[in-house]
């Protein structure tokens, strides 16, 4: 979820970008990503919030910092 300002968003599924990411999200922006490997590339770290499994990971960094996660499933 983008939470508190616009951030560029670019999500990988199973090694394959998805065609609706890669591209700035507003604020209150939800998305939802099915995989078993799922890699989340932010913009601004800051307002990007992030869940896995149902479990609240929290925001991704600073405000303005580009980072990146990865998530594996079993």
């Amino acid at each position: 979820r983008i939470i508190g300002g616009d951030a560029f968003l670019l999500a990988t599924v199973d090694g394959a970008q998805v065609p609706s990411t890669n591209k700035i999200f507003p604020s209150g922006q939800v998305l939802t990503f099915t995989g078993k490997t799922v890699t989340i590339r932010t913009g601004n770290a800051g307002v990007s919030f992030l869940s896995f499994n149902g479990q609240d990971m929290g925001k991704m960094g600073e405000v303005g910092q580009v980072t990146e996660r990865s998530f594996k499933t079993p």
